[in-house]
């Protein structure tokens, strides 16, 4: 699994004279790594924690076709974390465009 992070930190520091300085130092790095705990990955403790969970799998090949599904994932989770709701406008825009997705395959 290939991951970009970029770590920012900014602090500052007294120099003889009395005055600060503040230096800001960005890091990108990316590795792959896969951590076990128990014998299973962290991916895969994941996926089975989301499951239980009941929080929808994101398709983000879908949702580079279709922004506003970012958006409607967000609401989703604001949603399940406020008041338990599993279906909302996200699952059920995720319902109608892997079934337009569908049918579009199938008449090529």
């Amino acid at each position: 699994m290939a991951t970009n992070n970029i770590f920012s930190t900014n602090y500052a520091h007294g120099v003889s004279d009395g005055t600060l300085t503040s230096t800001v130092c960005n890091v990108n790095t990316s590795f792959e790594s896969d951590v076990k705990i128990n014998g299973l990955g962290i991916a895969e403790r994941l996926t089975i924690i989301e499951t239980m969970l009941g929080l929808p799998v994101r398709d983000v090949e879908l949702e580079n076709k279709h922004p506003h599904l970012k958006n409607l994932y967000q609401a989703h989770i604001a949603a399940m974390a406020h008041d338990g709701k599993k279906n909302t406008a996200y699952t059920e825009e995720m319902k109608k465009l892997r079934t337009f997705e569908i049918l579009k395959k199938d008449n090529v």
